[in-house]
């Protein structure tokens, strides 16, 4: 009888354990601006989401894993050109640091940097063409953010990131501001 009391008591223990331990998540929402740098292709906007795991090594100091999808962005080519549209669909998979610099008891501001593994898939089509094609990528990030701690367990922030990508023939830019809700396991 012993062994099933201690067969049920020490996974408990061990949640408990884990309940008090540096780890984190957040789900991420927002809306990014997706820009062919150096082109004659206008600007689109789409919305984007995301989750984050986080380990924090201290009250200032975390290491994070991140997947964020930036959704399907419609660019079309400015005038005089023939109409053409782009579809330009990017996700990432991100490994990063962040520092935090507390502002007051509750809020803080965020500063990250980080290595991105992005992918692009891109559907072009017009009166006349149709094609599609894909690159990837690997490129630094940028995002500052302010984050308030609700209480003990749960966070809400927003931040705007910058994602500046080497593409085959030219670049890609992405700026995305998000929001974010965020519990602490």
């Amino acid at each position: 009888m012993k062994k099933i009391y201690v067969a049920f008591i020490l996974p408990l223990t061990s949640f408990s354990a884990f309940s008090d331990s540096n780890f984190a998540g957040e789900i991420l929402f927002g809306s990014a601006k997706q820009k062919v740098q150096e082109s004659v292709i206008e600007s689109g906007h789409s919305s984007s989401y995301g989750f984050r795991a986080f380990y924090n090594f201290s009250q200032h100091i975390s290491a994070l894993i991140e997947y964020k999808n930036f959704g399907g962005a419609k660019n079309k080519y400015k005038e005089p050109y023939e109409p053409l549209v782009w579809n330009i669909e990017v996700k990432s998979v991100n490994f990063g640091m962040r520092g935090a610099l507390p502002l007051s008891e509750n809020f803080s501001a965020t500063a990250e940097v980080g290595y991105s593994a992005w992918d692009m898939d891109i559907d072009v089509r017009s009166n006349e063409i149709t094609g599609a094609f894909s690159d990837d990528g690997n490129d630094l990030y940028y995002r500052t953010g302010i984050n308030y701690q609700i209480n003990g367990k749960y966070t809400l922030g927003i931040e705007y990131s910058i994602f500046n990508m080497k593409l085959a023939n030219g670049k890609h830019k992405v700026n995305d501001i998000s929001m974010s809700i965020g519990m602490r396991f």
